[in-house]
């Protein structure tokens, strides 16, 4: 019974690891992206701005 119990704590622990795993995977791919949405509009604003016919400058 004891060697039983050790394999289903090892069983929650990878399980464990793999959630932490697929989080810390989404967030990096998260951030990846979000940063690069956050640089194109920035980019369509300087653009906007210094636009000869229609911006502002």
């Amino acid at each position: 019974m004891r060697v039983n119990m050790r394999k289903t704590k090892a069983q929650a622990f990878m399980d464990y690891a793999l959630l932490i795993f697929l989080i810390s995977i989404s967030v990096a791919a998260m951030a990846s992206y979000m940063y690069h949405s956050i640089h194109a509009r920035v980019h369509h604003l300087k653009r906007d701005l210094t636009d000869p016919v229609n911006g502002i400058w």
